[in-house]
């Protein structure tokens, strides 16, 4: 099994222009070391990142660990899809796909972890107890309590995602399949979301798992920053 961290970005919101955006300090320690920090507890096998923007930094902080390996997206500015297939001809395994601004609590890595004692479906991590703004991803279910839709633009929706997906190896070729097919219909500016919403169409059985109740964090804007930092403090034995 391997980990996926996709960390190309720029943080431009955060007005983060001298360094890749996982790399904006909370606490005294990067979003990516945060989010490392709490994986290794979990984990000790191969974790990929895909660094885009200034990756040398990035570079900086993933060769203190010989198990992290460094893959670049020299189109960064473009869709989060392709920081996803940047790591495709090294991910023979399953894996777990997550984003470099989300911190997640040692409860949610162990429900995470625990995935992989039943490794049928491809799952989602999702919440139903918070407010969800219009930047937020949005879920909707269908009548098998699987996903039926995936988008921040949803009016009707059941749950929110929270940044982490599952591909069990038995999916994986079928993942790939649908990600490569995504690319060349809908382009290279979209979300790797997108993979997901292409299987629920093609009839993929996409499982939610409800984290809800458990602490995170995404940070995308100064305020994001502000409230993690307090988040941090308040819960710091908990991430």
């Amino acid at each position: 099994m391997n980990i996926l961290i996709l960390a190309a970005g720029m943080g431009v919101r955060l007005g983060n222009i001298d360094q890749p955006k996982s790399l904006v300090s909370l606490k005294g320690k990067s979003l990516l070391v945060h989010l490392l920090d709490g994986l290794r507890s979990f984990f000790d096998g191969t974790i990929y990142v895909v660094g885009g923007y200034c990756i040398d930094q990035l570079a900086l902080v993933t060769q203190k660990d010989s198990s992290i390996k460094l893959l670049s997206n020299t189109h960064y500015s473009r869709g989060s899809i392709l920081s996803l297939l940047a790591a495709k001809e090294f991910l023979n395994d399953s894996f777990f796909l997550m984003n470099a601004d989300h911190l997640y609590s040692p409860r949610i890595l162990g429900k995470i972890f625990s995935l992989q004692k039943n490794p049928e479906n491809i799952r989602i991590l999702c919440d139903h107890d918070r407010a969800l703004t219009q930047d937020d991803m949005k879920v909707k279910l269908n009548a098998k309590g699987n996903v039926q839709a995936i988008s921040k633009t949803l009016s009707d929706f059941d749950l929110g995602y929270i940044g982490c997906s599952f591909i069990p190896k038995d999916r994986l070729s079928l993942y790939w399949e649908t990600a490569m097919e995504v690319l060349k219909t809908k382009g290279d500016k979209v979300a790797v979301e997108s993979v997901i919403q292409a299987l629920s169409d093609r009839g993929e059985d996409v499982c939610p798992l409800d984290v809800s109740g458990s602490y995170w964090i995404e940070v995308d804007t100064p305020e994001d920053r502000a409230k993690a930092e307090q988040t941090l403090s308040m819960v710091l034995n908990d991430f």
